[in-house]
């Protein structure tokens, strides 16, 4: 039912490298000749780890935030200036948002943190921070990765560990309980970018 209503669109923006962008786009292109099709994030290098939350990140979010306006402004140029008013807006947010996070950051004592998926590869990236990934390229840790996650957690004294909800499991438990960390839960998914980044900022602060 959403492959039907995708074909009835006449603009599809695509994050970039999603998995199952990845998937259904032959099939999206192959149906709806007439839509089309733009990435949002060209311009961006990729990342390590294939992460493909590249609005993780202020520089680049202002790179997302300049190809969905030029996308939209090709496709209804009568409100282009309507769509200028609203990128310079937000143009002003990610900024804003950008200052803060890397004054507070610059604070942070502790400049490492554990995450169970690696989703946060170009926020620590932009911000001078280092992502312990529990999870590599979709890989289960062994326990030998677990006690290995445990023991560099330890020496670099860190008390932060990154979850969300859809890969909370029994090894997060094992990780925050063997180093003493506060389990920080995030949403890089969610729709409020400058709060969700926020909400990292403060996790890694405290």
């Amino acid at each position: 039912k959403q492959m039907t209503k995708l074909t009835e669109s006449i603009l599809y923006i695509k994050v970039g490298n999603l998995g199952f962008e990845r998937t259904w786009m032959p099939r999206l292109k192959a149906n709806a000749p007439h839509t089309t099709i733009v990435d949002a994030s060209e311009g961006i290098a990729a990342g390590e780890d294939d992460d493909p939350h590249t609005w993780m990140s202020a520089k680049n979010a202002l790179v997302i935030a300049r190809n969905i306006y030029n996308a939209v402004k090709q496709i209804n140029a009568k409100d282009s200036t309507v769509y200028k008013r609203r990128l310079d807006s937000l143009t002003n947010v990610i900024n804003a948002t950008d200052r803060y996070i890397r004054e507070q950051t610059s604070k942070a004592q502790c400049k490492s943190f554990v995450i169970y998926h690696p989703a946060l590869t170009y926020f620590a990236s932009e911000y001078g921070l280092e992502q312990i990934a529990v999870e590599e390229h979709d890989r289960e840790p062994s326990a030998a990765d677990l006690q290995r996650i445990i023991t560099t957690a330890r020496q670099k004294g860190i008390k932060t560990m990154f979850i969300q909800k859809e890969f909370a499991n029994r090894n997060v438990d094992i990780i925050a309980d063997a180093i003493g960390a506060t389990k920080v839960e995030i949403n890089p998914l969610g729709y409020d970018w400058n709060r969700e980044m926020r909400r990292v900022e403060l996790g890694i602060r405290n």
